[in-house]
């Protein structure tokens, strides 16, 4: 599974070099034309924005190390034979710490996917429970004694004609009953997912209150 988060605290190297690369206006531009059109040789940008190649070679490890781009799963071949690998704007959170602990790196490296999981776990849950209780709900026929008509009942007694008495009785439709929902999620999905952030802070507070 990629890592879809980055956490740098502001003493660390790789916190230096994603400052810098930030703030270079060469890399600037090749971040914004890879994120226009995505799955774009190094020989796309250089025609594209007149920068020399070797100076978009360079920025471009640059901004691999820093995780700010990385290499799709596209590639083409070159006249020369060549694999030409391509690039594209990587999806990640940036989260930056203010102090070098390495404790504090792994709670939130821990804490964040966390949160993710428990949001997945918890709609998946009441999708699946949403479509159990309503396929048992459809199979129940609700019927009410008071429907039925007494008098063609007694007739029935009286003149033994029961198939007619039972022609009369009134059929009552089967009642589906679902489960409430909260903006098409079903409840319990969002009872979960709140347990679960609730048990995640605890969890949280408690941890860091022990540095």
């Amino acid at each position: 599974m990629t890592n879809k988060f980055l956490i740098f605290n502001l003493e660390d190297d790789k916190a230096k070099a994603l400052g810098e690369v930030i703030s270079n206006p060469t890399c600037k531009k090749i971040v914004d034309y890879i994120a226009e059109h995505n799955d774009v040789s190094e020989s796309d940008i250089v025609k594209a924005l007149g920068i020399p190649a070797n100076t978009v070679n360079y920025n471009i490890k640059r901004l691999i190390n820093s995780g700010l781009i990385e290499t799709s799963k596209t590639f083409f071949w070159s006249k020369k034979g060549k694999k030409m690998a391509t690039y594209r704007v990587a999806n990640k959170i940036i989260v930056i710490s203010p102090k070098k602990s390495s404790n504090v790196y792994s709670k939130l490296k821990g804490i964040v996917p966390a949160v993710f999981v428990s949001g997945i776990l918890s709609v998946a849950l009441g999708f699946y429970y949403n479509s159990r209780f309503v396929v048992k709900s459809a199979t129940r026929t609700v019927t009410n004694p008071q429907m039925y008509d007494t008098t063609v009942l007694e007739v029935a007694k009286t003149s033994g004609a029961a198939d007619f008495a039972m022609q009369a009785i009134p059929q009552v439709p089967s009642v589906a009953i679902k489960s409430p929902e909260i903006l098409g999620i079903p409840q319990i999905s969002v009872w979960f997912f709140v347990g679960a952030l609730v048990a995640i802070s605890a969890y949280s507070i408690w941890n860091w209150k022990r540095m």
